[in-house]
C-alpha cells in the first residue's frame, strides 16, 4: 500500500462522525453528489449509543427513536441509497428500519436494502463475548441465538461472506462509499470482499480495536491510506484519489 507524507489528515483528533477530517474528505470526494450508491457494515452507530446494550426490550409505541451519529444518514437524505448489512437482527428490525422510514420519503426508504447477518470472510457463525470484540466458532458451530434483544455477552450470530451478501442484494460493481465497524471483526469481513466483483471508491474502516497496520495489510494494493485519527481510517482506489499533500 502506498505511504503518505506530510498527511494533514494523519492522526487526526478523533470528534466522532463528524470530525473535520473526515468532512473535508467527504466535501473533496462527494461535493453535493445526490445519486450514490453505499454499503454500511455494522450499523450501530447510526443509532444513539445510549440505546446499544440495554438489558430491556424497547417499547418503540412509547420510546423516541434517537438518531445517532452516523456517517451516512445525510448522504441518504441527499438522495443516496444502499445496503446496510448487520448481524443482531433486533437492531434492524426495533430501531434501523423505524428510523429510516421516520426521516427518508417513503419510495426513497424502499430503495435502502437491509441485511440482517454478519459480514466475514465466509458463512460462518461467531460469538459476541463484549461490545469490542467477535470470537469466529468453529466450522460445525450452526446454532445461532434468537433471543435476549440488547443483551450481547456470549451471543452467537450467523455471517457470510460480505461479497456474497452484496450479490444478493443487488450491489453494483462501483460503491461510492464503504463504511464497516463490526467490533474486530474488520480483518474477516475485507477477506470476504472479492474486489473483482465488487469495487468500493472510498472506504472509512475502523481501526480502533483491530491495528491499522493489519487493516492495510488486508486491503488490496490498490487502495491508498489517506487519513486516521484514533478510532477511525480512511481508504480510497487509486483510480478515484484526488491529489493532495501525498507521496507515493
Amino acid at each position: 500500500m502506498l505511504e503518505f507524507n506530510n498527511c494533514p489528515y494523519r492522526n487526526a483528533p478523533y470528534m466522532g462522525p463528524h470530525s473535520e477530517w473526515i468532512v473535508d474528505i467527504y466535501q473533496k470526494y462527494f461535493g453535493d453528489k445526490t445519486d450514490g450508491f453505499l454499503v454500511e457494515i455494522g450499523v450501530g452507530c447510526v443509532l444513539d449509543w445510549k440505546l446499544m446494550g440495554e438489558p430491556r426490550i424497547l417499547d418503540w409505541e412509547k420510546d423516541e427513536i434517537i438518531r445517532g451519529e452516523s456517517h451516512t444518514l445525510e448522504l441518504l437524505e441527499n438522495g443516496w441509497t444502499g445496503i446496510y448489512i448487520e448481524s443482531i437482527h433486533e437492531i434492524m428490525d426495533n430501531e434501523f428500519e423505524p428510523l429510516i422510514k421516520k426521516i427518508l420519503p417513503e419510495e426513497q426508504a424502499k430503495k435502502i436494502k437491509i441485511v440482517k447477518c454478519g459480514a466475514s470472510d465466509k458463512r460462518r457463525v461467531t460469538r459476541i463475548f463484549s461490545q469490542e470484540s467477535l470470537e469466529i466458532l468453529p466450522e460445525n458451530e450452526t446454532e445461532v441465538d434468537t433471543i435476549i434483544p440488547y443483551n450481547y455477552q456470549g451471543r452467537k450470530l450467523l455471517c457470510d461472506a460480505t461479497s456474497t451478501l452484496l450479490e444478493q442484494n443487488d450491489c453494483p460493481y462501483d460503491i461510492d462509499f464503504l463504511l464497516m465497524d463490526v467490533e474486530g471483526h474488520e480483518i474477516s469481513a475485507i477477506a470476504g470482499l472479492d474486489f473483482t466483483k465488487h469495487r468500493p471508491k472510498l472506504m472509512l474502516i475502523e481501526t480502533g480495536i483491530v491495528p491499522l497496520s493489519e487493516v492495510r495489510k488486508a486491503l488490496p494494493p490498490e487502495y491508498k491510506f489517506i487519513g486516521n485519527d484514533s478510532i477511525n481510517s480512511m481508504f480510497v482506489h487509486k483510480d478515484f484519489y484526488i491529489q493532495e499533500g501525498y507521496l507515493e
